[in-house]
């Protein structure tokens, strides 16, 4: 399958310019009109959707805790999951770019570049010229000023307000817009048209997330939403101990609970970042891939948690952590 047909959009520029959130926009606007595509936060913050939609106070300790440096090992991994992409992809690769970094840039195909002034855009332009991206906007972000179209073509220009953190001083104008359809002109890539070129390398008989949602009566118009509530319902009307491989964008919990609920049977899961993936058939004892973990004792059960060592490294495999003490259940953190 040659996945580098696919677009792969690159959110370029300066730190605290708004590409987190316009980032976070595009790829929402973009599910609402069914377009399929993959935010890759090819940054080690701990950034995730999670940011931009919870409380303010909570998820700036959260990313705190969660932050980490770029290693060779961590961008070599990236570069990858950019160049075998199995979809189209916006790609957020931070505001400070440096050496190894820049071929993170350069396994892109597009860009869309936001700068706060003159030297951040003549500096940046460079960068995005260098790696041979073809351009879809340049953008002067002011998140104060009204949006502004001075060009259309070739490449959108202008000024784009209102790209702030905190969902309540955030606006959406004329320039998102116009960006949003240049995005989905080039994302044209249906739900429907991607599951007939994924679903037939399936190693086991597939099972597909917005069908399992209907089952339930979860809407699926817009993104699906998932509640833990939901896990003993599907326990009812997928049928145990056989072999599934599950296709969608639901959270890790539920590929989880359906690979636990599939043993002794083989259990696969897509990942848009690396195509169909086995789970191991059994977890061995071990001090090899040990995490540490702390257990609290929580109104919902038992929270975990859960931190790599100081060496910073977990290789692929079965992974070790101290049996937990006995609960009603457990949350993994």
């Amino acid at each position: 399958m040659q996945t580098n047909y696919f677009p792969a959009v690159l959110l370029a520029g300066p730190p605290c310019s708004g590409k987190s959130v316009l980032a976070y926009l595009l790829s929402e606007h973009l599910r609402q009109l069914r377009i399929s595509q993959y935010l890759l936060r090819a940054v080690p913050d701990g950034e995730g959707d999670w940011y931009q939609t919870g409380e303010m106070d909570i998820v700036h300790v959260l990313r705190a805790q969660n932050r980490r440096v770029f290693t060779p090992t961590f961008v070599s991994h990236m570069r990858k999951a950019i160049k075998q992409r199995w979809l189209p992809l916006l790609v957020d690769i931070g505001g400070k770019p440096r050496g190894d970094q820049f071929e993170l840039m350069a396994a892109c195909t597009h860009s869309i570049l936001l700068y706060k002034d003159d030297v951040d855009y003549a500096e940046w332009r460079n960068y995005l010229a260098r790696a041979g991206l073809q351009p879809i906007a340049e953008l002067r972000s002011q998140p104060d000023a009204d949006d502004q179209i001075l060009d259309y073509r070739p490449v959108l220009g202008g000024v784009i307000g209102g790209l702030e953190r905190e969902a309540a001083k955030r606006r959406i104008g004329m320039a998102f817009g116009a960006l949003l359809d240049r995005v989905s002109g080039i994302f044209q890539a249906t739900d429907l048209e991607l599951e007939h070129i994924h679903l037939p390398g399936a190693p086991c008989p597939p099972l597909i997330e917005r069908e399992l949602a209907r089952a339930l009566n979860i809407p699926v118009e817009k993104l699906v939403l998932w509640e833990p509530g939901h896990l003993a319902q599907l326990a009812h009307i997928v049928p145990a101990a056989q072999p599934y491989a599950l296709y969608g964008r639901g959270p890790v919990w539920l590929t989880s609970m359906l690979a636990a609920h599939a043993l002794p049977a083989p259990f696969a899961f897509f990942d848009v970042r690396y195509g169909w993936l086995e789970t191991p058939a059994i977890v061995a004892q071990g001090e090899s891939n040990r995490l540490d973990v702390t257990y609290t004792p929580s109104g919902d059960g038992l929270w975990a948690d859960i931190s790599i060592p100081a060496h910073g490294i977990l290789e692929p495999g079965p992974l070790v952590i101290e049996t937990p003490p006995a609960a009603d259940g457990v949350i993994l953190s």
